[in-house]
């Protein structure tokens, strides 16, 4: 497929809407964000705010933009990730947070409270906690994607995955959920949503 490189965000919006779209669900680490945070992220109590503000600073712009515009064109966003609460610890000398505790601070810092509200974050399912410590990877993103389809209220062929894991691609796509693959390198861009779907 050939796809242009000067596209708007309108016309992603338009694609995703034509194609009967209802909820864009988003991976987080080298997606949204286009670092990795190894599941959760480590530093000082006293740097928590500057950690928060540090995240921010590496979304994705395009996924921002993207996300604004969905969300006032009344298509749903969810976050979707293997990130986790499970492991979080305060103490006086270190703060270890990850899935939501991490993730919904950022989403306040750079959505307006309304907006921010509107996306439900689906972290690590946490009965795939023993698979992990057995070093075991979780089998997809199925669970988080059908926890968006039940939110939403919508079809498994109107969420769509964004994710930079080709086998969380492939995994969607085999359960019957449109998907597109992002370059880790890049995090999300505004032209993968014109990616093909299946």
């Amino acid at each position: 497929m050939n796809i242009k490189k000067d596209v708007s965000i309108k016309e992603v919006y338009q694609h995703i809407r034509t194609r009967g779209i209802k909820v864009v669900a988003f991976d987080f680490d080298q997606c949204s964000y286009t670092k990795h945070t190894g599941g959760s992220l480590n530093f000082p109590p006293h740097e928590l705010v500057n950690t928060v503000q540090q995240v921010t600073r590496d979304l994705s712009p395009d996924f921002v933009l993207t996300v604004r515009q969905l969300i006032q064109n009344e298509v749903d966003v969810a976050i979707v990730t293997f990130s986790d609460d499970i492991d979080n610890q305060v103490t006086e000398l270190n703060v270890t947070i990850g899935g939501q505790a991490l993730i919904r601070p950022v989403l306040n810092a750079c959505f307006e409270t309304d907006m921010a509200a509107k996306i439900p974050i689906y972290a690590l399912n946490p009965q795939w906690r023993l698979m992990l410590e057995k070093r075991s990877y979780p089998p997809g993103k199925g669970w988080h994607l059908a926890q968006a389809q039940h939110h939403f209220g919508a079809t498994k062929h109107q969420v769509l995955l964004v994710d930079d894991s080709q086998r969380n691609v492939q995994l969607a796509r085999a359960n019957g959920y449109p998907a597109v693959k992002v370059n880790p390198i890049d995090g999300f861009i505004r032209t993968d949503i014109l990616k093909t779907f299946f």
